[in-house]
Order: structure tokens, then C-alpha cells, then sequence
């Protein structure tokens, strides 16, 4: 018997949301893309087994939405067809830390490694002391 993969649980969320018809939000968002679906799901299958679990959400341009809420960050990562994007907010202040466009997995990680793991628990997940 093979072992569930860690993030399945959240693989079925993001899967979930093809589910959603035009319109689902009530103000005519569109049905979120496979594309989308599957950038998301690119990055849960290359995170640490420690990384916690984000929120799943679906975005009205048909993207797909991973957020972390952090004691004072809030972390989230948008996966759409024609662009996307992440942005790190303080949450006491709303104050911007940093934003930009994804372009590659690694820059994702080391996103996740800064904002939501920190270096020391990311070097535990990977074995390292």
C-alpha cells in the first residue's frame, strides 16, 4: 500500500473548485481554469512536508488562491491563465511588505521558506539541523 501523499487533502480543494460555474460569486466571476488549477497544484506538489496548510479560494478572473495567515502575516499567492501574482501583507497595519509576478516554483519557495516556514523550521523539514 502506498502512503497519502501529505497535501492530498488540499489537492482535492484546489481540484474542487472546477466545480464552480460562471458566475459563482453573484457578480459574474469566471470558472476557474484548469491552467490555474494546475499551477497550484504544481507548487503543493514541490512544498516540504511541513509546510502548513494554506487556505484554497477561487479568484473572479478564474484564478486559483493559496493564502496563509501567519501571527502577523498574511501570505497569498494567486494562479491565473494570463498572469500570476503574490503578496505579503502585515496584518496589524495592512502594510504592503512585498508583491511581484510568479514566474518559476523556486521563487515560490523561497516566498513560502521567508514568510510562512522561517529558515529554521524549513532546514528541520529537510532534515538539516
Amino acid at each position: 500500500m502506498r502512503p497519502e501523499h501529505p497535501y492530498s487533502s488540499l489537492i482535492d480543494e484546489i481540484l474542487a473548485l472546477s466545480k464552480r460555474q460562471p458566475g459563482w460569486n453573484s457578480y459574474g466571476a469566471r470558472s476557474i481554469t484548469a491552467e490555474a488549477q494546475l499551477a497550484a497544484i504544481a507548487l503543493v506538489n514541490s512544498f516540504y512536508d511541513r509546510v502548513p496548510l494554506p487556505t484554497v479560494g477561487g479568484a473572479p478572473n478564474g484564478g486559483v488562491v493559496l493564502r496563509w495567515l501567519t501571527p502577523d502575516r498574511e501570505i497569498e499567492l494567486l494562479f491565473a491563465a494570463a498572469e500570476s501574482e503574490y503578496s505579503v501583507l502585515r496584518r496589524d497595519t495592512g502594510e504592503l511588505v512585498v508583491e511581484g509576478r510568479l514566474h518559476d516554483v523556486d521563487l515560490i519557495k523561497n516566498l513560502i521558506q521567508d514568510h510562512v516556514l522561517g529558515q529554521r523550521a524549513l532546514d528541520r523539514a529537510a532534515g538539516r539541523k
